[in-house]
């Protein structure tokens, strides 16, 4: 099972988001279908989560250009990108020759070329533990009546292209959270070893 998202505008998957609490609706739906999803579509095994770039592309193009690298040219810009399980079968089973044409995966020797966009089983069960995590936090905060503007900050301005401004009354000088770009392996690193200490805490509760 694969969650999409088609966008007609530029969108960069970035797992280090999910940290943050940014960007995990796609990852939200793909853990409400693997965890309840029995009943409706049988077993569920998690393929992965794509944003699919839904315009039209435009090429530029210079005189004497050939038909091949244009075409190469408008399939870059049909790429899509995400978090792939990491899975041979699921790979090829989305983009045939698994040359990482239209998905952000490929596989050389029967494995993927990069772990940038995929995941093991064990991985995408400790992101969905830290999204859960997040989600009640902010239920909870919510439910407390916390609703004070405190924007992602950092790497990029939560507030640059924000409507509602005047809304929430948030001033530059303002709280924010400050967002870290943290590569893949940092991030993975972080939410197991979050899932490995809930779990010996839970297995500590066990033997008190």
């Amino acid at each position: 099972m694969r969650v999409v998202d088609y966008k007609t505008g530029s969108k960069d998957f970035k797992l280090s988001d999910v940290l943050y609490g940014l960007n995990m609706q796609m990852l939200l739906y793909l853990d409400t279908v693997w965890k309840n999803g029995k009943s409706r579509y049988g077993s569920v095994l998690p393929a992965g989560i794509l944003y699919v770039p839904a315009a039209r592309p435009s090429v530029s193009a210079q005189w004497g250009d050939s038909g091949e690298k244009l075409e190469k040219e408008r399939d870059k810009k049909l790429r899509m990108n995400g978090l792939m399980l990491d899975d041979p079968e699921v790979i090829t089973g989305m983009e045939k020759q698994a040359q990482g044409v239209f998905i952000p995966v490929a596989l050389k020797n029967g494995e993927p070329a990069k772990l940038d966009s995929v995941a093991n089983l064990a991985q995408l069960g400790a992101l969905t533990k830290k999204m859960e995590k997040l989600v009640v936090d902010m239920a909870c905060s919510l439910r407390q009546g916390d609703v004070d503007a405190e924007p992602a900050a950092g790497e990029y301005d939560a507030c640059a292209y924000c409507p509602y401004g005047p809304v929430c009354g948030h001033e530059p000088e303002g709280r924010s959270r400050l967002v870290e770009k943290l590569d893949r392996n940092q991030v993975m690193a972080a939410v197991q070893e979050e899932a490995q200490e809930k779990e010996e805490a839970y297995e500590q509760t066990k033997l008190d």
